[in-house]
């Protein structure tokens, strides 16, 4: 069972616990700097609503992600080996790619989100390669997956190269790096949203929007 985890030195409010969503509960006392926890069973897109939510409670916090094999987290040191990647493993990565290509099959099927759950269950890191790889494929499912995967993993690297698909035909894939946006991006990307809040597609104008208030409220401080 996946393990959604919020890292922070200090503990978490009372009214941070109570914009907690529904399913995720506060930690005190933990060693790990863990202050919330969310065990998480359903569908790849339930699983990123859920972090959504997440992070949207408690926006300063570190978001971490681990399989529910025991009850112990990792820190938030450890996490970040989740997203990030480095060229000195770029051997190893490949290796895993080949024995691991249930995820591969899939998304080639266009199951996109079986496809994201796949890659979480058997790898669980973004390499820099398979980004860069999917984004400039041009592929519509690749793109999406890319969005997906980095949604849920809190992959910040992959804000700028979603910028040049932007103009992909597929209205899908806008709506993809726009969902992304609104988890992952600052406000630099905001005169990019404004040209899709009047946009002829419904479904592309609702995601700007959220896109646009969500980085909004992360760049406001609290009261």
């Amino acid at each position: 069972m996946p393990v959604l985890l919020l890292f922070r030195d200090h503990p978490l409010s009372e009214d941070e616990i109570q914009r907690l969503p529904q399913g995720c509960f506060p930690v005190s006392g933990d060693a790990q700097r863990v202050v919330a926890r969310a065990d998480v069973r359903g569908s790849v897109p339930m699983l990123l609503f859920m972090v959504a939510k997440m992070v949207k409670a408690v926006p300063d916090a570190d978001f971490g992600y681990e399989e529910g094999f025991g009850h112990e987290e990792e820190s938030a040191e450890d996490s970040s080996d989740w997203t990030s990647a480095s060229e000195e493993d770029s051997e190893s990565d490949s290796q895993r790619e080949e024995k691991s290509s249930a995820w591969r099959d899939l998304l080639e099927l266009g199951q996109i989100d079986e496809a994201v759950e796949s890659f979480l269950q058997e790898d669980g890191k973004l390499t820099l390669k398979i980004t860069q790889t999917f984004l400039s494929s041009q592929l519509s499912h690749k793109i999406i997956f890319i969005c997906k995967v980095a949604c849920f993993l809190q992959f910040r690297q992959v804000v700028h190269g979603l910028k040049r698909n932007l103009q992909h035909p597929d209205p899908n894939v806008k709506i993809a790096i726009l969902n992304a946006y609104a988890l992952l991006a600052d406000e630099s990307v905001s005169p990019s949203i404004h040209l899709f809040l009047a946009d002829a597609n419904e479904d592309i104008r609702i995601a700007a929007v959220r896109a646009f208030q969500s980085i909004h409220d992360r760049a406001e401080p609290l009261s």
